[in-house]
């Protein structure tokens, strides 16, 4: 069985790959946006094909470089739904696409992703009948104006000055949720990784409420189940990982105080890779307010 000594050598080992990891998760917010328009288009794509009205679909949506190409299809035999008639009306397919598509919470969610990872769109409307395309671009400038455009709309309200100072916090604590949620990618791209004979990290995830890491135990190299030698050690576990980050660098108090803006806690999980049992430790976000 794994003694004590050994256990604080894991979390401390644990702890300095978490702060590398954090170090090299450290990057723009340009790159942090492009990593989370990535997954949520991956996850759009996936819903694809998909009809809006009775005269088109969605048929794919994806990254190319520095555009973002939405692709549609006619399905109206309505003889006014010709190719000729929205080449000659790009201007005003553009905005009803927009306009649209700041309608939905999660397609604008997209532009605004668009619009801080400076992603331009690309709308390519094709007609199967008449075997025709035609594409309409939306430059970084003019998804801004759009999204712009709605909140100047919306701030009609005799106390803007307390829904200002309302919106500004609220936009605090959802930049810090989407800082979180752009370190994932870089994260897990490096999972999973040995930090001891015995133990490797396996997982990073972020639901909102807590940033949780996992690690796969292999039970017949520690000396029994997770249970048998990490039971009852919570406190300890506890204690060192504290000390690994009230000795961290900058970088470290940066995430810390990420995440308590975020209001979300950390969670280390450890988990037996024969057993499936596991033993977690949990930091509230006020108690990493006491690690700055």
């Amino acid at each position: 069985m794994k003694t004590l000594q050994s256990l604080c050598s894991h979390v401390r080992l644990a702890g300095l790959l978490l702060f590398a990891a954090l170090i090299i998760g450290c990057v723009s917010d340009k790159d942090k946006a492009w990593l989370e328009l990535e997954e949520a288009v991956e996850k759009e794509a996936k819903a694809l094909p998909q009809q809006i009205n009775e005269e088109m679909l969605v048929t794919e949506i994806k990254l190319n470089d520095d555009m973002l190409v939405m692709t549609f299809s006619v399905i109206s035999d309505d003889e006014n739904m010709t190719p000729e008639m929205f080449r000659s009306n790009r201007e005003t397919f553009k905005s009803a696409i927009l306009s649209a598509g700041l309608s939905d919470t999660e397609s604008r969610h997209i532009l605004e992703l668009c619009k801080a990872a400076e992603v331009q769109m690309k709308i390519v409307l094709k007609f199967p009948l008449q075997s025709q395309t035609v594409e309409v671009v939306v430059p970084v400038n003019e998804i801004d104006e759009a999204l712009q455009g709605t909140l100047a709309a919306g701030d009609d309200n005799s106390d803007s000055d307390s829904l200002a100072a309302g919106d500004e916090e609220e936009d605090e604590f959802e930049q810090a949720r989407t800082a979180l949620r752009g370190q994932m990618p870089t994260m897990r791209s490096q999972l999973p990784m040995v930090i001891e004979d015995g133990m490797t990290w396996t997982g990073v995830s972020y639901d909102g409420d807590n940033v949780t890491y996992v690690y796969t135990m292999d039970e017949e190299k520690i000396g029994g189940s997770v249970s048998q030698v990490y039971e009852g050690q919570q406190a300890l576990l506890k204690n060192n990982i504290k000390v690994n980050f009230q000795g961290g660098d900058n970088t470290v108090k940066a995430f810390l105080q990420t995440c308590i803006q975020a209001g979300s806690g950390l969670i280390y999980s450890f988990v037996g890779d024969t057993t499936g049992e596991s033993v977690s430790v949990r930091f509230k976000p006020s108690e990493l307010a006491n690690l700055l």
